[in-house]
């Protein structure tokens, strides 16, 4: 009874984790798009060139962040 016990503890805890990295996938995309639509509306002066490379540098970092939830969600 302990071990079934324990495996059932332990389904709930990765359907938990599960659940919580599928949120923030979700509130990954939203960001992803909103970083999107900043890079594409900001006006292509020469003065806006720092910001674009910030922009698309925060835009990679939560590219990389993404992929490695992908990731942690599949190894379950």
């Amino acid at each position: 009874k302990t071990q079934s016990h324990n495996t059932r503890g332990n389904n709930v805890v990765v359907e938990y984790r599960n659940s919580i990295v599928k949120e923030i996938l979700e509130l990954i995309n939203i960001l992803e798009c909103e970083l999107d639509d900043s890079y594409n509306t900001l006006p292509e002066y020469s003065a806006n060139t720092d910001s674009r490379s910030y922009i698309d540098g925060a835009r990679n970092t939560l590219y990389e962040l993404k992929n490695k939830l992908e990731i942690l969600l599949k190894s379950t």
